[in-house]
């Protein structure tokens, strides 16, 4: 399998995460005002919200995703700063790894 991390933060019950996010095309001018003011929160240390691993990427007109790492109150957070504009769907990401060892144990 070759070597991994975990997706896990060993410290905390944190976890990595897709998600995935969308708006209308007409509350651009909206999400754009609210990420400018997330970018200007996150200039200074916080654990009000989920850690950025991977920025914003537009896989869309209106839609793409980021890989964040946090617990579900920083997730919770983040999804309603953006409210009602953006729609947020997280996806976990568990190393495949884990799974298969896991697997293999209850076998």
């Amino acid at each position: 399998m070759g070597s991994y991390t975990s997706t896990k933060n060993k410290e905390s019950d944190e976890l990595k995460f897709i998600a995935y996010w969308e708006f209308n095309p007409e509350d651009t001018d909206k999400v754009l005002s609210k990420y400018v003011k997330m970018a200007e929160i996150r200039k200074k240390p916080t654990d009000l919200y989920p850690k950025v691993l991977f920025p914003s990427h537009y896989t869309g007109p209106s839609e793409g995703f980021l890989i964040v790492e946090g617990d579900e109150h920083q997730l919770a957070n983040y999804t309603l700063f953006y409210f009602p504009e953006m729609r947020i769907t997280y996806v976990p990401l568990i190393d495949a790894a884990e799974v298969i060892e896991k697997y293999q144990r209850l076998k």
